[in-house]
Order: structure tokens, then sequence, then C-alpha cells
């Protein structure tokens, strides 16, 4: 429906807004440490914004009548930023200077 579409477009631009920048994420000069601070900023500043609460309350509203709101909230905000962190976690996996089994299970924590 058109509420679907303008909700999804809506949600996929406010993670656009809250998505750490790609040259943050593939910076290899970057302490793990900052990096990651960075990133969870940006993600507390994303859920605790007065746009990131009023986005949240509508889908808990609207749950009951709109269950897909609910799945496209999920999956186009939490699952996007877990993808995200997890391609980080990956990386410093990968560059040795993180030692972790399972990147996308520790961007979930």
């Amino acid at each position: 429906t058109s509420k679907d579409a303008l909700f999804t477009h809506m949600l996929s631009k406010l993670c656009e807004r809250h998505t750490p920048p790609a040259q943050l994420l593939k910076d290899e000069g970057k302490a793990v440490e900052d990096a990651l601070y960075e990133i969870g900023m940006g993600f507390l500043t994303l859920v605790t914004s007065a746009e990131g609460l009023a986005t949240t309350r509508l889908v808990i509203a609207e749950v009951t009548k709109h269950p897909k709101l609910a799945s496209r909230y999920y999956h186009e905000g939490t699952m996007r930023l877990v993808s995200v962190l997890a391609e980080f976690l990956e990386l410093q996996k990968k560059l040795g200077r993180l030692h972790i089994k399972d990147s996308k299970s520790a961007a979930s924590y």
C-alpha cells in the first residue's frame, strides 16, 4: 500500500542519516575503540532522537493493523544497523584487530 511505501521510505531515510559513513567503516587507520564509539553514538542518537522515538511509537501503535510496518521497521532499521556493524567487525577481524567467531552474532548484541 502507499502507507507501507511511505513508511519504508521514511525509515530508510532516517537510517541513512544515522548510519555511520562508509569511510569510518573502512578506515583501517582508525582505532577500533574510536570507530565503535562513533558507531554506538550514531545508533544512540538515532534511537533517542525525537524522530526515532516517534517512529518507534508509530510502529507500536500500528502493529496490529499493519503488521508489515513492524516487519519493515525491523528489517530496514534494526537489521540494517546490525549488518553495518557486522561488516565493520568482519573487516576488523580480517585485519587481525579483533578475534571473534561470528561477526553477525557479535553485532546483534
